[in-house]
């Protein structure tokens, strides 16, 4: 989630180039909530769901999988 950014709360935006060129190299990327910088709040927390949202049109995977403690 380093490279993503809020605005007001919600994803603006998430350069996923790194993220692409790990799955060419058959790399299994994992994706977890955070905090984002955010340009109206200073900061935000980006969930997980909120990530995947965001992902799934962008690199259309084949599965997810969602794992919880």
């Amino acid at each position: 989630s380093a490279g993503a950014r809020c605005t007001d709360g919600q994803l603006a935006n998430w350069q996923t180039d790194v993220m692409e060129l790990a799955f060419e190299r058959g790399l299994v990327p994992l994706v977890y909530g955070d905090t984002v910088l955010d340009t109206v709040r200073g900061g935000t927390i980006a969930s997980t769901e909120e990530l995947f949202g965001w992902l799934v049109p962008v690199l259309q995977p084949v599965r997810i999988v969602l794992a919880g403690v």
